[in-house]
């Protein structure tokens, strides 16, 4: 009988040891939210390639792909601006709070004033 109490007890460690393995992995791979969005025409509603987004709190910057989206990975919590820069377009700012979920925020720009 006492081989197989001995069994018992080392399968119900080695179950508990897996769990243990299981919940500090997902622990760890929590990770910080992000900013993410697009930049846009506001005449057009199109993605603007080649913006530059920047968060003014940290100096952060990031390029829009060719579609206008741009993010920003492992973001800590806070409130921020961000400022939205593009040839031909005046710039825009846009304020976030971020918090434990990702934050998804588009930024219009309006076209330069044609000059005379």
């Amino acid at each position: 009988m006492k081989i197989y109490e001995l069994i018992k007890i080392t399968a119900v460690l080695a179950i508990s040891a897996l769990v243990l393995i299981a919940a500090v992995k997902t622990d760890s791979q929590v990770e910080a939210p992000s900013i993410s969005g697009a930049v846009v025409d506001a005449n057009t509603d199109e993605g603007i390639a080649g913006a530059t987004v920047t968060i003014n709190e940290t100096g952060q910057t990031a390029s829009t792909d060719d579609y206008g989206s741009y993010s920003f990975e492992e973001v800590e919590s806070g409130s921020y601006t961000l400022t939205a820069e593009a040839d031909g377009f005046q710039s825009a700012e846009a304020s976030v709070e971020v918090y434990d979920e990702n934050v998804r925020i588009d930024i219009a720009l309006e076209a330069e004033p044609e000059s005379k």
